[in-house]
């Protein structure tokens, strides 16, 4: 057996023996099989991303053929026809790519192999995903890679195709073996998410010293957690609250006298502050990384006997009951490298996460009155370790502070009511694996029913457009009356729907360290607030709060249930995007009575004629974990725009 052989094994008989502990009754044969059908899955995920990546990234010189163009070898190695089909230039051969779907904003479907036509005219099938980039990645030439970043890339991709096979085999393992009894209310369905990011092959990819031990905290293997406790010298703590909000509320009395018989005998329990650490943390990082001021007494590990909760999405964001059953989210740091970042919690997101909480308090009946509200998962309290305020730290004191924080957030079954079913939007699209079929749709059979609607392509639509009109002018109105363009993806939507009749409610936003704000807008609306210096939140010019939401929303939300809905219900894409663009178009109209210029503004970068696309593989290619790369789009919506102008007729595809 190899050394890599030997890995594999050694991997396999840990993750084996965790899931044991959570189904005795599983044997060691049948796990082994669910793993092979895991990679399986697995694999096709993962060269489903890259395929896409490479044509909507633009990372090869392209063409789309048709099956007549090909060689005769070529073509009848296709054993069926293909919606689209595309040659892909390598400095040698070429690939022959075939969709089985295809649809706006990067959402594909290919078939389960490419072709490649070698030099001597043979033609061989692939289909697996790390083989298909170490066969594109030496003549991709957007980026000029060198033989190690090539490399690291494919162990990368690896590494995502090795965690993805684990969570698609704890899927199997629960559907054959339904015994697990998890959490109820939001935390259930986020904990069903199994793939992660809909398009990102490094999904799942994990890197770090003690990347190995994140198994027993994943969120996808439905677990339960504790979270660790550290006591913090006063004067190292830097915290920010939410208006209104005391500092440490959310720790109970109980929770409190707990932790405070924690600390050794021989302190001033007076000069402590209790801070929340994810146990992975507490354990694999935070004793080397704060050695010193451990051994100083600086910082006191309390252990981690004090509370428990569920991991959510992140994995880093962990969903609790406080003693007195009041549900809320923890989001604490983790030093690992998880698809595109090292998965910290920064000192200005734990500063400006209340603070953008208290603007959202003041403006919340001023957004769009007389419509469906947006939702808010408020951020009451951050907290940090660093000895100078923010205007005074410098990027050392940052990075440390990155390293040990935390923000307190509200839960969202304190917002939702009796018979309201909160569902991180990515849940309700995902192929969970334990369910029949993703969410969607039986919420759509449940719609269908109540309202007396075919259950097919007709339901599908009025859902749809209910869906936008509970959505689109909340998020509009922000943009246009305060300049806050929120990271509305779907992982930070919790889509709100009637439990009985499957009716869209209202849309729930989540985590304020990725939301946009043009500085210009809020001020003349008459908010201020001290953000943290150099904050990326804040920007002078508003194009990149265009760009955040039109990417997170329009790109990300709504191309995954326009992409999903039309292969489901056999709709015309156009069919949904035109709804779209008409309340749209309705909520900037409406806006123009008292904010003319913005939503003037606004509108015109909606229906431009091109948007930029967030090349996810791009930035992990390229090295740089700061920049964005982006690809410049053809914009549907310029094109609906010119038909209802009737300066075009609508296209055929």
């Amino acid at each position: 057996m190899t050394h890599d052989a030997d890995t594999t094994h050694d991997a396999d008989t840990t993750i084996y023996r965790y899931f044991l502990s959570r189904v005795p009754e599983l044997p060691r044969d049948r796990f082994d099989i669910l793993k092979a059908m895991a990679r399986e899955e697995a694999a096709f995920e993962l060269f489903s991303r890259l395929i896409t990546s490479i044509l909507h990234e633009h990372l090869l010189p392209m063409e789309e053929v048709n099956v007549w163009g090909l060689t005769h070898k070529m073509a009848s190695s296709l054993d069926r026809m293909p919606l689209k089909l595309f040659r892909l230039k390598l400095s040698k051969d070429e690939l022959c790519v075939p969709l089985e779907r295809f649809s706006m904003f990067a959402r594909v479907t290919p078939f389960p192999y490419v072709l490649q036509k070698v030099q001597s005219g043979l033609v061989r099938k692939i289909s697996d995903p790390i083989v298909l980039y170490h066969l594109v990645a030496p003549n991709i030439t957007r980026f000029p890679l060198t033989p190690e970043r090539i490399d690291v890339i494919g162990a990368a991709l690896e590494n995502s195709l090795t965690n993805l096979t684990t969570a698609i085999t704890y899927r199997l393992m629960r559907k054959e073996f339904p015994s697990h009894h998890g959490p109820s209310g939001a935390i259930f369905y986020e904990q069903l998410v199994t793939c992660g990011h809909t398009i990102h092959p490094m999904t799942k990819f994990r890197h770090g010293e003690g990347a190995d031990a994140l198994l027993p905290f994943l969120p996808e293997l439905q677990t339960t957690i504790p979270v660790a406790f550290v006591g913090v010298r006063h004067a190292l703590v830097q915290t920010s609250t939410r208006s209104g909000q005391r500092a440490g509320a959310w720790l109970s009395d109980g929770l409190t006298g707990k932790l405070r018989r924690a600390l050794p005998a021989d302190v001033d329990h007076g000069d402590y502050v209790f801070f929340p650490v994810h146990p992975w943390q507490y354990t694999n990082a935070l004793p080397s990384l704060f050695a010193e001021e451990i051994a100083r007494g600086d910082v006191i590990l309390l252990g981690d006997t004090f509370l428990k909760g569920q991991p959510s999405l992140s994995v880093r964001t962990i969903h609790v009951h406080g003693e007195d059953g009041t549900p809320f989210y923890l989001k604490l740091p983790i030093n690992l490298h998880q698809a595109a970042y090292v998965r910290t919690v920064s000192a200005q997101a734990a500063t400006n996460g209340p603070l953008v909480s208290s603007i959202l308090d003041e403006i919340a009946d001023r957004i769009c009155p007389g419509r469906t509200p947006l939702r808010f998962l408020l951020e009451e309290e951050g907290g940090f370790f660093s000895s100078n305020p923010p205007s005074e730290m410098t990027q050392d004191q940052i990075r440390r502070a990155n390293q040990l924080a935390y923000i307190q957030r509200q839960s969202p079954d304190i917002v939702t009511k009796e018979g309201e079913l909160a569902i991180v939007t990515i849940a309700l699209l995902d192929n969970n694996r334990v369910t029949e079929e993703p969410f969607i749709h039986s919420i759509l059979e449940r719609y269908a029913d109540a309202k007396g609607l075919d259950r097919g392509r007709e339901a599908a639509l009025a859902w749809f457009e209910e869906f936008l009109h509970v959505s689109l002018p909340g998020l509009l109105a922000s943009l246009t009356r305060f300049g806050i363009a929120f990271e509305a993806h779907l992982q930070n939507t919790i889509t709100v729907v009637s439990e009985s009749t499957g009716e869209p409610l209202y849309l729930i936003l989540r985590d304020f360290g990725g939301i946009r704000i043009h500085l210009p807008r809020l001020e003349a609306s008459g908010v201020t607030a001290a953000f943290f210096p150099g904050s990326l939140t804040l920007r002078d010019t508003v194009e990149p709060c265009h760009s955040k939401l039109f990417y997170t929303f329009y790109q990300s939300v709504l191309a995954e249930m326009v992409s999903q809905l039309k292969a489901v219900y056999d709709i015309k894409e156009c069919d949904l995007w035109k709804p779209v663009y008409a309340v749209t178009r309705e909520t900037f109209e409406a806006l123009r009575a008292d904010s003319p210029e913005a939503a003037g503004e606004d509108f015109a970068a909606f229906t431009a004629p091109t948007w930029h696309f967030r090349s996810l593989f791009s930035m992990a290619l390229s090295g740089d974990p700061a920049g964005y790369v982006e690809t410049e789009i053809m914009n549907p919506f310029h094109i609906l725009h010119r038909v209802a102008l009737g300066e075009m007729e609508m296209p055929e595809q």
